[in-house]
This record gives C-alpha cells, structure tokens and sequence, in this order.
C-alpha cells in the first residue's frame, strides 16, 4: 500500500529527531471503518497536534501540514484550526 505524501512527510518529520536529546510522542490520528452501506467512515480524534516534543524544560507541541505551493500563512491556518479571542503578536501569547 504506498503512503500518501503527508504520511511520508509525518514520518520523515519523525525520523529527523535525534532520540537522545529530544523526547517525541506521536500522538494517534483517527481509524478508518465500513459503514453499513460499505462506504468508508473516517473517525476523527480532536488532537490538540500531531508530536509532543520534548527538551529540557521546553515543550513544543507540533501540528504538521503537507501542502502543494511554496508558502502559506501562518495566521491562515492558525485562524481555520484554531478559534481564539485574541492573539497578542508583540508576546505571541493567544487568548482563548
């Protein structure tokens, strides 16, 4: 079965991080099932990111994105997945 290019990406994203030094936990994507008209049925988790990365004392937690083009805003996405009140740019702290 091949692996569609944002599976890839997700897997070569995971592959880079030195195991040693960085702490990373992939968080579960949602399972695929058969309805009963056989229609396949896309059962999604509401996770927050697909990596929890590690350091020290420092977290970061990682959505990835696979996309056909050059660049993208970041406000874009941040907007579409994230709803908030207010995102302060000077502190960069968000507001829910």
């Amino acid at each position: 079965m091949a692996v569609n290019p944002g599976k890839k990406f997700e897997n070569d994203f995971q592959k880079s991080i030195n195991k040693e030094e960085v702490f990373i936990h992939r968080l579960k994507d949602g399972a695929t099932r058969t309805g009963a008209n056989g229609e396949m049925i896309r059962l999604k988790n509401k996770n927050l990111c697909d990596f929890i990365l590690f350091k020290g004392n420092k977290l970061v937690l990682v959505e990835l994105k696979s996309f056909l083009g050059k660049s993208m805003s970041f406000m874009y996405r941040w907007n579409k997945f994230f709803k908030y009140k207010k995102y302060d740019r000077g502190t960069g702290k968000v507001y829910l």
